[in-house]
């Protein structure tokens, strides 16, 4: 057994006033980062946006294949026709950059979260595997339109003739993408 005689001194510890900061946290808007984000990323190569295209979509065979990056971004389209009444048209865009950036808005951020119906047609914001997507349908061309950034860089446009939406979802699904949300 284990005596101490000296006196144990129980150490005052002084609570010092915490001093709280309150820091102004900027609100970041996420539409806002979304675009700084595309303006900083690195361009994607016409190739590699072309290994994005599959061969055969809805069952149809590709049957013309272009590409270009005359405007400061890459843009790839192929088109899949079985005939003149039934169609589908990819066409893919990189929206790195600057000028990427603007189109991604203009063509696509400005209108998510947005619904419209006439009797002509609809737009609505739809998840697609994850993601959002901009699904717009004209009833007098009978086009179904799938709209939805992949890869979170690349913005695919996919319309189909005389094709139904839940067609053109399935297809998606079978592509080498990841839908960005």
């Amino acid at each position: 057994m284990l005596i101490s005689c000296s006196e144990s001194k129980k150490s005052e510890e002084k609570a010092e006033p915490v001093e709280t900061q309150v820091k102004s946290a900027a609100v970041v808007d996420p539409k806002e980062q979304k675009l700084q984000e595309l303006r900083k990323a690195p361009l994607t190569s016409l190739d590699d946006m072309q290994k994005m295209l599959p061969e055969v979509l809805a069952g149809i065979k590709k049957t013309k294949f272009s590409m270009t990056s005359n405007m400061n971004y890459g843009m790839v389209n192929a088109d899949y026709t079985k005939n003149a009444n039934t169609f589908v048209q990819v066409t893919m865009y990189d929206c790195a950059g600057e000028d990427g950036a603007k189109l991604y808005q203009s063509s696509f951020q400005n209108d998510l979260g947005k619904a419209d119906s006439t009797e002509k047609g609809y737009m609505r914001t739809i998840e697609l595997q994850g993601g959002k997507a901009i699904e717009r349908f004209d009833a007098e061309l009978k086009v179904t339109t799938l709209s939805f950034l992949a890869n979170d860089k690349i913005l695919f446009v996919i319309a189909g003739k005389n094709i139904e939406a839940d067609a053109l979802k399935e297809e998606v699904q079978k592509m080498n993408v990841k839908i960005s949300g």
